[in-house]
């Protein structure tokens, strides 16, 4: 009966042990994981600040938004979208009435009577249905036309801006799309077991995310500065 014991002891130590041995292996496995690289986690931090910045811009674009409201005081938000979307279906219309009219004026000048005739004609056309399609919101264009015309000095002033606005929005777009690659790129190369690969991609990602954070910081300048002219 002692002997059974001693055995049974014995096979529970050597359980034991094992189950020890089994849990270190698997949290030396977990510390070595994609997660748990320094890089990762510095990436993460990067991250955690990008996502400040574009909350602090989120936040500025409300701030303008609110203050471009004010601005056109009873040409609601909803009459000038109703308006652009109206200018928007008459865009073809128009653009093909630019290009007759080069085609009109070198028509003139060859005094070719049939097709400056035919071009005439077709310029008409197009601007009776461009008449048609704008009837129902003649009160509602006018009222946006003349708002815009107020702001025209104001524009002005914000055109610079704005030019340099979008030149950034573009530059962060190509940035946060390349950051994208470089970080899936790190997983790839760590999952086929290249670490070192990893380690510089994702170093290199962590260099794109702070460009990144870098240019939405002159992008959130900028929201500003139109913000002091509009307001």
């Amino acid at each position: 009966m002692k002997k059974m014991l001693s055995i049974s002891a014995i096979a529970a130590c050597l359980l034991a042990t094992s189950a020890v041995g089994a849990f270190a292996a698997e949290k030396e496995g977990k510390g070595a994981g994609w997660s748990n690289l320094p890089e990762v986690q510095a990436l993460k931090a990067l991250q955690v600040e990008q996502k400040a910045m574009q909350d602090k811009l989120k936040a500025q674009s409300q701030i303008n938004q609110q203050a471009w409201d004010v601005l056109w005081g009873d040409v609601t938000r909803e009459v000038r979208e109703q308006v652009k979307s109206a200018l928007e279906e008459t865009k073809p219309l128009r653009e093909a009435n630019k290009s007759l009219s080069a085609e009109l004026k070198e028509a003139k000048k060859a005094k070719d009577k049939e097709k400056v005739a035919s071009i005439k004609t077709e310029i008409a056309a197009n601007h009776t249905a461009i008449e048609e399609k704008l009837v129902h919101i003649q009160i509602e264009l006018t009222q946006v036309k003349e708002k815009k015309a107020s702001f025209k000095e104001m524009n002005q002033q914000l055109k610079p801006i704005r030019t340099e606005k979008k030149a950034n929005k573009e530059q962060a777009k190509e940035l946060k799309t390349k950051e994208k690659s470089t970080v899936k790129e790190a997983k790839e190369v760590f999952k086929a077991g290249d670490k070192e690969q990893a380690a510089t991609s994702l170093q290199e990602a962590a260099d794109l995310l702070k460009e990144l954070t870098q240019v939405q910081s002159e992008i959130l300048e900028q929201k500003q500065a139109i913000s002091e002219i509009i307001q």
